[in-house]
């Protein structure tokens, strides 16, 4: 107000255009506030949105990846059940090779036993074919001397030629247990070189199968560890998955709130178009 008033009047005029000033310079801090809460909200409701978005795709590939990692766990653990009865099998079969170990060293002492048996038996028939040619000489002696008695010796004569006959089938006896003995002592010496390369083997297969023990049971460790680790990324991701979920509500809230307080802010300025504040 600035025309002439009564001079009791001024006073109340000077207040009112000072209130008027101040409601304006009040009025104007407020719109540029406005202005500046349309233009915040507006931003936080885009980057709300956003974050919404993306918190929605990293919650997908959470849930992807729980799936996929709790899928590697149970095939680690199908893996390791599988390993340890891998395992149990090998240690039967270790304990049938040692058994079959044991039972070729047996059956190698025993070749050699009969191989021993088999000299006795030779020295036995050289002992008797060594008889044979003494007994048949003392048979042909007998019958020269019964020769030289005549009659008298007659008796004699067919007595020595019986032992000579005798001697002669103990001979050849001998002389043929002598050929059996010796092909069979070939024989045995062909067994004890074959037992003894085959405990050979049997002797590596059990030390291989050891071996093979030794891996699987270091193997079955490992799995049984990879298995007990993944448990714990599973419920680290099952953790983070539920956080996530969580964040996508809570920035689903927050994408609502700056909606709203966006949409208030303009109502708010729109209230303040209708002063004039030039």
């Amino acid at each position: 107000m600035e025309k002439e008033l009564p001079s009791a009047y001024i006073p109340l005029r000077d207040n009112l255009n000072g209130a008027i000033e101040s409601l304006r310079e009040t009025l104007s801090i407020v719109n540029d506030t406005t202005d500046t809460i349309d233009i915040t909200a507006g931003e936080i409701n885009t980057a709300a949105q956003d974050l919404a978005h993306r918190t929605e795709q990293q919650a997908v590939s959470v849930e992807k990846t729980a799936a996929a990692v709790e899928q590697i766990t149970a095939t680690v653990t199908s893996t390791a059940a599988r390993v340890s009865e891998a395992n149990a099998f090998v240690f039967s079969c270790q304990n049938i090779t040692e058994q079959f170990g044991v039972m070729i060293n047996r059956a190698t002492a025993a070749m050699s036993e009969i191989e021993r048996s088999s000299e006795a038996i030779s020295k036995i028939t050289n002992v008797m074919s060594n008889i044979a040619i003494q007994t048949n000489l003392l048979a042909l002696n007998t019958g020269v001397e019964a020769a030289r008695a005549g009659e008298a010796g007659s008796g004699f004569r067919v007595l020595a030629q019986e032992i000579r006959d005798l001697a002669n089938r103990a001979g050849n006896a001998s002389k043929e247990v002598k050929e059996l003995v010796e092909t069979s002592r070939g024989q045995v010496l062909s067994g004890v070189s074959i037992m003894e390369e085959a405990g050979h083997a049997i002797t590596t297969i059990i030390s291989s199968v050891a071996d093979i023990g030794d891996h699987l049971k270091a193997i079955a460790q490992a799995a049984s560890e990879q298995a007990t680790a993944l448990q714990e990324v599973n419920n680290a991701v099952s953790t983070i998955d539920q956080g996530t979920r969580q964040n996508a509500a809570m920035v689903e809230e927050t994408s609502t709130a700056s909606s709203g307080m966006a949409q208030q802010a303009r109502q708010l300025k729109g209230l303040l178009n209708e002063f004039t504040l030039v």
